[in-house]
């Protein structure tokens, strides 16, 4: 059934208002207990840096747009958890919800610009991670390998143009051959 660009409405109409409240708290509380996870005793990002509420919003919507499309396209009725967390992780990186708004105590970018220049690709990763493979962070501790995969998927989300199937097919790799000896060539 088409419906107007200028409504959403379809949206409720095939996954319920509940459904979609609840994903965009679950996604607005992820950001904020993955910043809470950063801090430290010298760094406490939520001085400098907040969830904006207006990008998780269209993070959902672009979220169960792309999964009404998708199972529309395959005729199937529920996508599987490496589809979510890809579509999920997809549009968290590329619509950035965590931003500074507050730079009255002068952050120090030159110590954390790593940090805060990937902060919302590592929340992609933990989202991705979390939903795909549902991960309990408090008993998860990670493989050298896999430390080094998600090393990998952050620089990839952050300076390379992704697509929610290029994180996918990252995830169906993972899952086929998740530790795999490889030595890499370097110039």
């Amino acid at each position: 059934m088409y419906h107007p660009a200028n409504t959403y409405q379809y949206l409720v109409d095939e996954f319920t208002e509940g459904k979609i409240k609840t994903r965009f708290e679950f996604i607005e509380f992820q950001c904020y207990d993955i910043l809470d996870r950063f801090n430290s005793t010298d760094l406490k990002l939520k001085e400098y840096f907040h969830v904006n509420r207006i990008v998780v919003q269209d993070i959902v919507v672009n979220y169960f747009a792309d999964i009404d499309r998708l199972k529309k396209f395959h005729g199937i009725n529920k996508v599987n958890s490496i589809k979510i967390a890809s579509y999920t992780g997809y549009w968290v990186s590329k619509l950035k919800p965590v931003q500074l708004y507050n730079n009255n105590h002068n952050f120090d970018f030159i110590n954390h610009r790593k940090l805060v220049a990937q902060i919302n690709e590592k929340i992609a990763l933990a989202l991705i991670i979390g939903i795909a493979f549902d991960q309990n962070k408090e008993k998860y501790e990670p493989t050298a390998a896999l430390t080094e995969f998600y090393k990998y998927l952050i620089y990839f989300l952050t300076y390379r143009i992704s697509s929610p199937q290029m994180i996918e097919l990252a995830l169906q790799a993972h899952i086929a051959n998740p530790e795999y000896p490889i030595s890499i060539a370097e110039d």
